[in-house]
């Protein structure tokens, strides 16, 4: 199983118009959603599925806006286990940005929503460069590679095959 990245042999049109659009508008955290997305459609095995979780609702349904908004995106199986999970963000601080998605994607490894892989789980962060942890090694988390999403994107797209590739539930 390859990317789509791979098969075309580079980033599809609408991925490198998401790009302009985020690079143009670096205030706007649904731009940057936008791209990430379409990015991370072009740059996944195939195999999984790229799902935008919105932000979360307050307790009479409506939109909860946080400061600085944050989205989240999942790299899901087609029966909804959890492959990746990483936060879209504004924040100024990519230490806080990197606690909060890591605490997440912690919760939701003990939930049991990711793809059963022992007690190892993977997150990704999405600010200017794409930032991805796991904690293979370590009780908590690590970083396993940061790159620039564009002049990088063989390497995402190598980096994300290898991680699905260990998985044995395939």
């Amino acid at each position: 199983m390859t990317s789509l990245f791979a098969r075309n042999r580079g980033l599809d049109r609408q991925t490198l118009e998401a790009y302009q659009r985020a690079i143009r508008n670096p205030l706007s955290v649904n731009d940057t959603l936008d791209f990430y997305c379409t990015y991370l459609q072009d740059v996944a095995p195939e195999g999984l599925i790229v799902h935008h979780i919105p932000v979360d609702l307050d307790n009479e349904g409506r939109v909860f806006v946080r400061n600085p908004p944050r989205e989240e995106i999942q790299l899901c199986t087609s029966h909804g286990m959890v492959f990746m999970s990483g936060l879209v963000s504004l924040e100024f601080s990519p230490r806080t940005l990197e606690r909060t998605a890591g605490d997440e994607a912690y919760t939701k490894w003990l939930h049991g929503e990711f793809i059963p892989d022992g007690n190892n789980w993977r997150f990704f962060t999405c600010q200017a460069r794409i930032k991805f942890f796991n904690n293979y090694n370590i009780d908590e988390w690590d970083s396993v590679g940061t790159y620039h999403p564009i002049q990088y994107a063989e390497e995402v797209a190598a980096f994300l095959q290898e991680e699905f590739d260990k998985l044995e539930f395939r």
